[in-house]
C-alpha cells in the first residue's frame, strides 16, 4: 500500500516538467502528504494544469462520504473489477505528483515499525498512477494505484505504488487501450530505488517538515 508521500522539489522543476505556463501558487515542499490533505494531481481534461483533489476516493454513486471507508489505494489487480474503481480506471485516470513515499518495517520484540523513505536514484519528480471520482457535491477526490512490491521495497513491505516517469506518465492519461495501461501498472525497477530509513516524526501525520527524511 501507501499512506505517505512525499513532494519536495521546486516549483520551477514542476512547470519545466508539466510544461506549465505559470508557476503553481502558494507552492511548498511536502514532507509528509497523508490521507485526507490535498494531492497535487494532473487531469487528463486539463494536462497543462495542476488540480488538487483529496487523498481518499469517495465512489462517484455515494452520496454519503461519512459511511465509505477511505479508499487511499486501488490496487492494479482488481481495477476493473471493483465498483469503486471501474469507471474511474475507464474515464479519470490522473497523475499524482511525488518524489518519494514512505513504507513500514514490522518490528519484532513489540518495536513500533521503522519507516523507511523511497525515492528514484538521483531523486526528482515522479508521477503516481492514480484514480478520481467526483461527488454530486462537486468534490474531487482520488486513490494512488498500487503493485506487487519490487525486490527493494519488499523487504520492507509487499506493495508499492504505481510509480511513473517523465515522460511515459502522459500514456497513463492519453491512452484509452486497456491492455496498453495495465502494462503500465507494473513495479518500479528495482535497482532505480534506494531507501532510507528514517526516524519516527513521520507517524504522526499532522507533522509536515525537512526533519521527517532525518535517516536513522
Amino acid at each position: 500500500m501507501c499512506g505517505r508521500f512525499t513532494l519536495t522539489v521546486r516549483a520551477e522543476e514542476v512547470r519545466q516538467v508539466l510544461q506549465l505556463e505559470q508557476l503553481p501558487e502558494n507552492w511548498q515542499p511536502r514532507y509528509n502528504i497523508a490521507p485526507t490533505q490535498q494531492i497535487a494531481a494532473v487531469l487528463a481534461s486539463q494536462p497543462n494544469a495542476l488540480t488538487w483533489l483529496r487523498w481518499g476516493l469517495v465512489p462517484g454513486w455515494s452520496r454519503r462520504e461519512a459511511q465509505q471507508p477511505l479508499l487511499i489505494n486501488a490496487r492494479a489487480e482488481t481495477l476493473t473489477q471493483k465498483p469503486a474503481f471501474r469507471a474511474a480506471f475507464a474515464q479519470r485516470r490522473c497523475l499524482i505528483l511525488a518524489d518519494g513515499f514512505y513504507e513500514w518495517q514490522k518490528q519484532s520484540g513489540g518495536r513500533r515499525a521503522q519507516p523507511y523513505w523511497f525515492q528514484r536514484r538521483g531523486g526528482g519528480l515522479f508521477a503516481f498512477a492514480g484514480v478520481w471520482e467526483t461527488t454530486g457535491e462537486e468534490m474531487r477526490t482520488a486513490a494512488i494505484v498500487t503493485c506487487p512490491a519490487n525486490a527493494c521495497v519488499a523487504a520492507v513491505h509487499e506493495r508499492m505504488p504505481v510509480m511513473l516517469d517523465f515522460p511515459k506518465a502522459w500514456t497513463w492519461l492519453s491512452v484509452a487501450d486497456e491492455r496498453t495501461l495495465r502494462d503500465l501498472l507494473v513495479p518500479y525497477p528495482a535497482e532505480d530505488l534506494q531507501a532510507v530509513a528514517v526516524g519516527l516524526r513521520v507517524n504522526d501525520a499532522q507533522h509536515d517538515a525537512l526533519d521527517c527524511l532525518m535517516p536513522v
